[in-house]
């Protein structure tokens, strides 16, 4: 496995009954994209990656040569802020933020394609994000992951491949997020994505629903996933709301993720956050413009997310009184 250092997975998927890992060579490119599949898409296609694609089984991640331990993980509702706060951690050349990896999906969805012994499943997890987090450059000595928004419904499963890694998620007023679905729809958003069981539905009726309600019932789900995690490890989880941003970065980083606020990179961060993480713009918060372009829907909203989002606030100011 040594031939591997220096690579990257960049998907995993089962391929003749086994789980498999593919590789690119990143060469120069530090994952700096808003999205990993930005970073790799870029590389893969030059004439070195193509000529000399790796593919292992995911069985072997446990020889490679071990990663950095997570530093800390994000977790989201969607349009919340999470990109913006892996925008800002990736700016500092001390970190290597994952941000999205399909890698870490794939393993996360292995077990409801086949029969995968838990203990199996574990070494997965915990091989192919430790494969994310090698070192490729000098200096880099803190490792982050942010997830896609449904992952977090795999809190109990990630929390106990590692147990010890803060984490925080991005919440925001569900209408808010309904009105940037209803630009650009999000991967996680389309009826039938995520088991219907994991969301509380009969599978009989999800695609009978209004495409927003069930966007609603995913947001409800998310938010509850993470309100649960929170009771599990008490202290190991933080809940940050989108309107805190991006000031609200700044003690999560430094007293959850245990960043030092003297370094420069701290001052990297801070920088990163005031532009808009997808645009590069100047971030603007566009919350009451968000909520008047999907008023219409503020009583489902409230019917059906609601309460969570009264018990994410309730947690949040518990967490950071004021």
């Amino acid at each position: 496995m040594s031939l591997l250092e220096g690579w990257t997975p960049f998907r995993a998927g089962w391929v003749d009954g086994a789980m498999t890992v593919d590789w690119c060579h990143l060469g120069e490119h530090r994952l700096t994209d808003p999205f990993f599949y930005e970073t790799i898409a870029r590389a893969i296609g030059y004439p070195f990656n193509l000529a000399f694609r790796q593919r292992t089984l995911a069985d072997d991640l446990g020889a490679l040569s071990p990663g950095l331990t997570p530093s800390g993980f994000v977790f989201h509702m969607a349009r919340c802020g999470s990109t913006l706060a892996a925008q800002a951690l990736g700016a500092d050349p001390r970190h290597i933020v994952a941000s999205e990896p399909g890698p870490v999906r794939a393993v996360l969805e292995a077990p409801r394609h086949a029969a995968v012994a838990p203990e199996r499943a574990d070494a997965w997890l915990a091989g192919i994000v430790h494969a994310l987090g090698r070192p490729r450059f000098p200096g880099e000595e803190k490792f982050f992951v942010k997830f896609m928004a449904a992952d977090i419904l795999e809190l109990p499963w990630i929390q106990r491949v590692f147990p010890g890694v803060p984490w925080v998620f991005l919440y925001r007023d569900p209408v808010e997020i309904l009105a940037s679905q209803m630009r650009r729809g999000g991967a996680d958003t389309a009826p039938g994505s995520i088991p219907p069981e994991r969301l509380g539905l009969p599978r009989e009726t999800v695609f009978a629903m209004d495409r927003k309600a069930y966007q609603l019932t995913a947001m409800a789900a998310y938010g509850q996933a993470a309100l649960d995690g929170l009771a599990r490890a008490p202290g190991r989880g933080r809940v940050l709301r989108y309107d805190d941003l991006p000031d609200g970065l700044w003690p999560v980083f430094a007293t959850h993720f245990g960043l030092d606020p003297a370094l420069p990179g701290f001052s990297a961060m801070r920088a990163a956050s005031g532009r808009h993480a997808k645009t590069g713009a100047a971030f603007v918060p566009d919350g009451a413009e968000k909520r008047e372009a999907a008023a219409a829907w503020r009583p489902a909203a409230e019917r059906i997310a609601g309460p969570v989002l009264s018990a994410l606030d309730a947690a949040r100011e518990r967490a950071w009184p004021g």
